[in-house]
């Protein structure tokens, strides 16, 4: 049984993993923060639906990047760079929250993570 091909080698594809489950923890965490204002907050208005949007988002994009490393393509590499730019995006909505500025955090280290270039072993 060999192991599956990857676009990224193994140590690249296991840091982007842990900077995706961060980031779907952070949408998690995103989720109980809207919850929390909808329930607590009389005048709230629409904040809570619009960060339950940027939770499932900061969860579905994650997770669908995850997938995506296991393939020997480059569509890996499209996957982890959108999903950075959706975090640095969400972050536009949630620094009233505190969470903004670890949005752009990992959307910053997964867009670095993904373009940064493979270092060659023969030199």
């Amino acid at each position: 049984m060999t192991a599956p091909a990857h676009f990224y080698d193994a140590d690249r594809v296991r840091r982007i993993r842990i900077a995706l489950g961060v980031a779907m923890g952070l949408g998690m965490l995103t989720g109980v923060i809207a919850v929390l204002v909808a329930t607590l907050a009389d005048d709230a208005g629409r904040y809570p639906v619009v960060l339950g949007v940027v939770a499932a988002g900061a969860i579905v994009g994650p997770v669908i990047s995850w997938r995506l490393l296991d393939a020997p393509t480059s569509a890996a590499k499209r996957a982890v760079i959108v999903t950075g730019a959706l975090l640095i995006v969400f972050a536009l909505v949630t620094f009233q929250v505190a969470v903004g500025l670890l949005f752009v955090v990992l959307g910053l280290v997964l867009i670095f993570l993904a373009t940064i270039s493979e270092a060659d072993p023969s030199r």
